[in-house]
């Protein structure tokens, strides 16, 4: 059992699930193609009480200006981790899926976006968007929850200082995984 609050500082930052955390190939590549992203994440609260944050793409989409959302879906971007020191590969942050945009977020203060300075700031728009329209969700032992990883990125809270550390499990799932080339996907 693995309580994912305590493997890594990348459940505090944006991120879907089974995207970018774990780390699909480190240090060649960060982020597992999305073909192969889970598209839901359950998280089920097994102490204490745990606290985040999620912000649904097609909020994102309605609040981006269209040239904004223009250049997030033909233009790449790296990023670079501050906290690591490891740049990622590059890559689309807004890319189209079905009837959706999915949108891939880091946290800007320990995730630094590499590109073009067009690009860059129109990233940056996106994340001053996505801390505007973000919901907070809050777990109480035996609480779950379910994200919808080709819909919305998440983020969980810090603990308070001195108080007890939430024990959070994540499962991850696809109702296409049995389509996928390979049993079991790295």
């Amino acid at each position: 059992l693995h309580n994912v609050l305590q493997e890594s500082e990348e459940a505090f930052c944006w991120h879907r699930d089974g995207r970018s955390w774990p780390h699909y190939d480190a240090p060649r590549r960060l982020f597992r193609p999305e073909a192969n992203v889970p598209e839901f994440s359950a998280a089920l609260c097994l102490r204490s009480s745990a606290a985040g944050r999620f912000v649904d793409s097609r909020k994102l989409r309605a609040a981006l200006k269209p040239e904004d959302l223009k250049l997030l879906q033909q233009e790449e971007l790296a990023f670079f981790d501050n906290q690591l020191g490891v740049r990622s590969e590059r890559l689309r942050v807004a890319v189209e899926s079905d009837d959706a945009v999915i949108f891939d977020l880091r946290d800007s203060s320990r995730f630094e976006p590499e590109g073009d300075e067009e690009v860059v700031a129109a990233y940056q728009r996106l994340c001053h968007q996505a801390a505007l329209a973000a919901e907070t969700f809050q777990l109480e032992s035996g609480d779950m929850i379910v994200f919808n990883n080709k819909r919305c990125s998440h983020l969980w809270e810090r603990p308070a200082e001195g108080a007890e550390s939430p024990w959070v499990q994540v499962a991850l799932g696809s109702r296409g995984a049995q389509d996928w080339p390979e049993r079991f996907v790295k």
